[in-house]
Order: C-alpha cells, then sequence, then structure tokens
C-alpha cells in the first residue's frame, strides 16, 4: 500500500475489515511465544521514556512528552478492563499488499510480516492501522475513521475501549460540513477578522506547540449557526488589547 494512491476511503474500510477477520480468528489462539516484551506492544510503551533524552529538537521531544503524558494518564488506569488477545500488530504500509484498489475488498488485500504478533490490546490493533492510514492525508480523521469503521463492522470494539478514537470518528464525520482555513501570514503582521463577531476568549499559551497568545471569535450566521474563528501567535501583551475591541453585529 506504500506505493498505492490514491488510499480511498473504501480501500482503508476494507483494511480495516481485514485486520478485523484476523484478529477475530486469533481471538481464541494462544501460545506462550504470544506474551512477550515487545517494544511495539501499545500496553508497553512507557518503555520510551528513558530514550526522549536523545531527542536533540525541543518541539519533537514536546510532542513525545506531551504523547506520553496523555498515555500514562488516560490509558495505563484503562489497561486492567481493555479487552486483549492475540493481534497482528503491524499494519504499516509496507506490510499491507494491495492488487487493486478501484473495487477494494478483504480479496484484494492482504498483509505480511508477522513478526509483530503478540498477545496485546484489541484496541491497539486498528489504532496502529488508523495512524499509519491518517499520514500524509488531508482529511487524516477520515482516513483514520475508515479504518476503524471496517474492524468494528467485523469485530466490534468493546464500549469504552476506542476512547479518543471516538472521538477522531465524530469529528470526521463533522469535516463533511466543516471547512478549516489556516493562513500563516508574515511576522508582524496586522491581523484582522473576515466577518462581525464577538470577543469569546482571550488566553496566552505559553506551552511548547500550543498558540501561545490567543483570541478567538464568536460568530453567527444569518440562519442562527455559530462557528468560531482563532486567531494564535500573537504579539504577547497585544492580544489583551482584544478586550477593548468594539462589540460587532453578528451575522
Amino acid at each position: 500500500m506504500a506505493e498505492v494512491r490514491p488510499h480511498t476511503l473504501e480501500l482503508l474500510r476494507s483494511l480495516g475489515s481485514l485486520l478485523g477477520n484476523i484478529d477475530l480468528a486469533l481471538q481464541d489462539f494462544s501460545h506462550p511465544a504470544a506474551a512477550r516484551a515487545l517494544k511495539w506492544d501499545l500496553a508497553q510503551a512507557g518503555w520510551i521514556r528513558e530514550y526522549i533524552p536523545n531527542i536533540d529538537k525541543q518541539s519533537r521531544r514536546a510532542l513525545v512528552e506531551q504523547a506520553l503524558k496523555l498515555y500514562e494518564s488516560q490509558v495505563i488506569p484503562q489497561l486492567p478492563t481493555l479487552r486483549k488477545s492475540v493481534i497482528y500488530g503491524d499494519a504499516n504500509d509496507c506490510n499491507v499488499l494491495v492488487s487493486s484498489n478501484e473495487t477494494p475488498s478483504d480479496d484484494t488485500i492482504g498483509v505480511i510480516g508477522f513478526g509483530d504478533m503478540h498477545h496485546g490490546l484489541v484496541i491497539a490493533e486498528p489504532a496502529v492501522a488508523a495512524a499509519y492510514a491518517a499520514m500524509g492525508k488531508g482529511e487524516p480523521l477520515s482516513a483514520a475513521a475508515a479504518v476503524l469503521e471496517g474492524f468494528h463492522a467485523v469485530f466490534p470494539l468493546e464500549e469504552g475501549a476506542t476512547g479518543g478514537v471516538d472521538d477522531a470518528h465524530r469529528k470526521a464525520h463533522a469535516d463533511q460540513w466543516k471547512q478549516n482555513l489556516q493562513l500563516n501570514p508574515d511576522s508582524g503582521s496586522n491581523v484582522r477578522a473576515p466577518l462581525d463577531g464577538k470577543v469569546h476568549i482571550i488566553a496566552d499559551n505559553p506551552d511548547s506547540l500550543d498558540y501561545g497568545p490567543v483570541v478567538v471569535l464568536k460568530h453567527v450566521t444569518p440562519e442562527a449557526s455559530q462557528f468560531f474563528t482563532l486567531y494564535g501567535h500573537l504579539s504577547k501583551g497585544k492580544h489583551r488589547e482584544a478586550l477593548h475591541w468594539p462589540v460587532c453585529s453578528e451575522g
């Protein structure tokens, strides 16, 4: 799949379906070698902490630290409740074989590289596949959701097990009607709102990779639909001037 384009949503659903069928067949399988120490087992992801200082670029190091913090606070407490069985565990693009993506089905897609099979979290299967599927996509959440849908249709995931993947699924469907536009003007440029609105949030987000000084405006369309525009990375202190902005008519 690494050399196949485009990755249609149908193809990604077919991938999810294939992985669901594999794990469904493996759910009653056991072998002593499946229970092992493996870096790619998401239930053992904490091993990365000791290697974080080896990441030279501060911004990338901060990303890993943030991801590990979320893992430790949100995933680890749930580990005892999450379903486990032997899973395939390595659906990256280079391990997925596709004969045709015009009319994708379980007959036109397969996987190789079973060396990372292990007794692990069932939810990790579609999560890993979805992460790879989202890379380089214009609509990454839609791509991730398609993999999840295909898997869930064959091997239903337990309620509550999907966590943030459920959020991705909802956001992906929201993308069907919501349009996002990100502008990156030169430093020092004046910022103007595209239409009338009211100041909704004024904040300063100092964390690495966050928006820094930010102003969020609330807008209401003539049809009474609400939406928001965010202005981030503003000049420090200048964003507070929004407190004195005139209240414009909405709509």
